[in-house]
């Protein structure tokens, strides 16, 4: 098996491509499956609690379930084990299971170029104005 090293520098010089240039297609995949699981993914309902360090859990109230998955809280690790059988989280693990995978290759580049995010035209900017 072979194994690749990707150093941090070149993870965002992927993800975060300088403008006008060609956008990698790892991450326009990744991009397009994290907005589907986003806008699908079951919610559940998480009580108030507090997390392994001691404070409140960032999960609480209404949480998509892919969240319950942290490193910081057992009891949210709990949770996502204790509704992994309910219907509407088998059928979306189903639905993810038959989605097209992220491609393996970091080189390939996808169609997108990446956008001129000056901060003058900066959507949060813009927003504030």
């Amino acid at each position: 098996m072979t194994s690749d090293t990707v150093t941090v520098n070149a993870l965002y010089k992927d993800l975060y491509p300088a403008a006008g240039t060609r956008i990698k297609q790892w991450v326009v995949e990744m991009g397009r499956e994290s907005a589907w699981e986003r806008e699908t993914c079951p919610r559940v309902d998480v009580p108030s609690h507090n997390d392994n360090c001691g404070g409140g859990c960032r999960n609480v109230g209404s949480t998509q379930w892919m969240h319950l998955n942290h490193d910081s809280c057992y009891d949210c690790n709990d949770l996502q084990d204790a509704t992994r059988e309910r219907p509407d989280v088998v059928a979306w693990l189903a639905e993810r299971a038959k989605r097209p995978p992220i491609t393996t290759d970091r080189e390939a580049l996808s169609e997108e170029i990446a956008p001129d995010w000056s901060l003058t035209e900066h959507p949060m900017f813009r927003r504030l104005r």
